[in-house]
């Protein structure tokens, strides 16, 4: 074996290893969205199919589950097709050529197919946070203007991204700007659905003590922080994530950096595909703040009467006596409402 052959060897092992790291890291989130969209399936299907809203939910959590798949079998297919080109098939001795035709294998057709499925799912996930900001927002048309334009522009530019990388591109470790702009919007879209959550949140808090209540929080309040938390713990990732891609965008040689951009795109390949499986588990189990109906009686001069408000939307106004006095009886009664459900489901 020559000195070149030797640096050849040694360069294709050096990035075999790190691609069978991050073959690793697929199949340990592939086993572990199995599990969950099992589970997600078996309490759709329990508790039935029936309405629109149910039916669209069971197809997108289906096309998850297809998408996932076929990135788990693309990425182990071109990985078993790398290492059989390169150092089983022999090619007349000429290891740079057996190395050059391995690259050739991994282009037609596996190489152009690794950024769909991800980007696939990642725009679902990207739609399944805003939409959860678009329900509690009902009433603010700006919100949801914004939201939209926002989403729609996230559509456009990671679609553009994948048919740009399926002509330019030539390796596993190359990247584009385009790369970077759908990076980028993509981490708007989620920064700006958890900004509304977390104002939305804040205000729903302010209401409740309007109303008197102790100073517990309430479960629509727990659960409302339990996704602010967890995108802001998604926004901080992938920022991270934008960072290192920044850092990498010219770059062709395999460095650090661009091995932890590597891996960190399995970690977000395997949280976009998990983020539905997980909405669909909260709401069947009855753990979303938007299950939930809140009746608040008021006792005035008139009567009684009945306001129906949602557990996140809360009047601030009430009638008051003819010395100004506010005589408000607020009670609070938690009630399943499966009309107000299949609206957010």
């Amino acid at each position: 074996m020559t000195p070149e052959e030797s640096a050849l060897l040694s360069l294709f092992g050096s990035q075999y290893y790190w691609q069978i790291s991050a073959l690793i890291c697929t199949c340990t989130f592939y086993g572990i969205y199995i599990l969950a969209a099992f589970i997600a399936f078996y309490l759709l299907i329990r508790k039935g199919l029936t309405g629109r809203a149910r039916k669209v939910l069971f197809s997108c959590l289906a096309f998850v589950f297809i998408m996932n798949t076929w990135n788990f079998v693309n990425k182990c297919a071109a990985n078993l097709i790398d290492i059989k080109v390169a150092l089983i098939q022999d090619n007349n001795g000429d290891l740079a050529e057996q190395l050059a035709n391995a690259s050739g294998a991994l282009l037609h057709p596996w190489l152009y197919m690794i950024n769909w499925p991800g980007t696939f799912n990642l725009l679902i996930s990207d739609g399944i946070v805003a939409w959860r900001a678009w329900v509690i927002w009902q009433e603010n048309i700006w919100v949801k203007l914004c939201l939209v334009t926002v989403v729609l522009a996230n559509i456009v530019v990671n679609i553009v991204e994948c048919a740009f990388d399926n002509e330019a591109l030539s390796s596993f470790w190359d990247t584009s700007r385009w790369d970077s702009a759908a990076a980028w919007i993509s981490f708007g879209l989620n920064l700006l659905a958890t900004l509304f959550i977390a104002l939305k949140a804040w205000q729903h808090h302010q209401a409740m003590k309007a109303l008197m209540l102790d100073g517990r929080r309430t479960t629509a309040e727990n659960v409302l922080l339990f996704f602010i938390e967890s995108g802001t713990a998604y926004c901080a990732l992938q920022l991270v994530y934008v960072i290192f891609l920044a850092i990498t965008i010219s770059t062709t040689a395999m460095t650090p950096n661009v091995i932890a951009r590597e891996l960190l795109i399995e970690f977000f390949t395997a949280a976009s595909a998990l983020y539905p499986v997980a909405i669909v588990i909260m709401v069947n189990l009855d753990w979303s703040p938007l299950d939930q109906t809140m009746l608040l009686y008021e006792s005035s001069n008139t009567g009684p009467t009945e306001k129906t408000f949602s557990s996140l939307q809360f009047a601030h106004d009430c009638d008051t006596n003819a010395t100004g006095q506010t005589n408000v009886e607020a009670h609070l009664k938690v009630i399943q409402s499966r009309e107000e459900v299949s609206k957010i489901v």
